[in-house]
C-alpha cells in the first residue's frame, strides 16, 4: 500500500470583473476499492464555501458560487489518500474463445453504446489507420490493445506546445505529436473504430518515477475486455494502469473530464494557470 499527497493549485485571472459565476472543479480522486481518502482540504482567496455535486457518471465535482464580483480566483486543493497495490496483469484472463462473437453481439453493443460511439474528439476513419491498427478476427483484444499502446508510444512525440483543445485524432496521426490528452483520445478513437468500448480517464500520476506527463493532471484510457472488464492503458508511457495512477474520473472524452469549468457573467479574456504536485509519502 502507498500513501500519496496531491496538491492542485490554480490561478484564474479575468480581464474584466466577473459579476456572477459558477465554478466547477473535477479534481477530487474517486474513492473505490483501490484508492481511499485519508483527508482533503480546499482553500480560495475569496473565502468561498464549496459544495459537492456528482456529475452524470457519479464523480464528485467541487463547486463554488461567488456572491460578489472578482477579478482573480486562486484555489488550493490538497488531499491525502491510500493506494492499494495494483497489478494490471493479474486481472487479465486468457482470451475467450468466443470473444469476437461477444463483441459483435447486439447485447454487448447496447450495454456499451456510450463508450462505443465516437465523439468529435474520438472519431477517426478506419481508412486512415495503418494495418497494424486494424484488429483482425484472429487477434484478441488484449493483444490488440497492447499493440495500440506501443504504437502510440513509439510513433508519437510528446510535445506540450500542442493545442489539444482543437486537435482531433486525425491530426495526431498526421503530425505524430501531442500530449497525454491527444494520445488518450487517439487510443479511444482507434478502439471505437474497431468496436472495442473505450473511455477517457483523468487523474494524477506519481511524479517520482520519471513518467512522461506527470507534471500536470494526466490522461489515459480504459478499454473493456470481454471476460476481464475495464483495463487502464497509458499510451503516453506504454504502460497499463497500476498503483502509480490516481484516478479522478472517466467519460466519453476530455470534455467530460475537464479539471475546471465555469459559467461566468463577464466579458473579455481570461488566463488560467495551474500546478500539480504528487508525492508518494511512504510504502507500507
Amino acid at each position: 500500500m502507498s500513501i500519496y499527497h496531491v496538491n492542485y493549485q490554480t490561478t484564474n485571472k479575468y480581464e474584466n470583473p466577473v459579476k456572477e459565476a459558477l465554478i466547477v472543479l473535477l479534481i477530487l480522486p474517486k474513492a473505490d476499492e483501490s484508492q481511499q481518502f485519508i483527508s482533503f482540504s480546499i482553500e480560495n482567496n475569496l473565502n468561498l464555501d464549496h459544495f459537492l455535486m456528482p456529475n452524470m457518471y457519479g464523480f464528485d465535482r467541487i463547486m463554488f458560487r461567488p456572491s460578489r464580483p472578482f477579478s482573480q480566483l486562486d484555489i488550493n486543493f490538497q488531499c491525502q489518500l491510500e493506494m492499494e497495490d495494483i497489478n494490471p496483469y493479474e486481472n487479465i484472463i486468457e482470451p475467450l474463445t468466443n470473444e469476437s462473437e461477444i463483441i459483435q453481439s447486439l447485447d454487448f453493443k447496447i450495454d456499451h453504446q456510450l463508450f462505443l460511439k465516437p465523439t468529435p474528439s474520438t472519431r477517426i476513419s478506419k481508412e486512415l489507420l495503418p494495418d497494424v491498427l486494424i484488429k483482425s478476427d484472429h487477434q484478441s483484444s488484449v493483444e490488440f490493445l497492447q499493440t495500440l499502446n506501443a504504437f502510440i508510444f513509439n510513433q508519437f512525440q510528446f510535445e506540450d506546445q500542442v493545442d489539444s483543445l482543437s486537435n482531433v485524432p486525425a491530426d495526431t496521426l498526421k503530425n505524430n505529436h501531442g500530449v497525454c490528452q491527444d494520445f488518450a483520445q487517439f487510443f479511444i478513437a482507434v478502439c471505437r473504430a474497431n468496436k472495442i468500448p473505450a473511455r477517457y480517464v483523468s487523474g494524477y500520476l506519481n511524479q517520482g518515477d520519471g513518467h512522461i506527463g506527470s507534471a500536470m493532471m494526466h490522461a489515459w484510457a480504459e478499454a473493456y475486455i470481454p471476460g476481464t472488464g475495464w483495463q487502464g492503458y497509458d499510451p503516453t508511457n506504454n504502460l497499463m494502469r497500476d498503483s502509480h495512477y490516481i484516478k479522478v474520473c472517466h467519460g466519453t472524452d476530455y470534455s467530460d473530464c475537464a479539471p475546471i469549468k465555469g459559467v461566468l457573467n463577464t466579458h473579455g479574456s481570461n488566463v488560467t494557470d495551474y500546478k500539480v504536485t504528487v508525492s508518494q509519502q511512504a510504502q507500507q
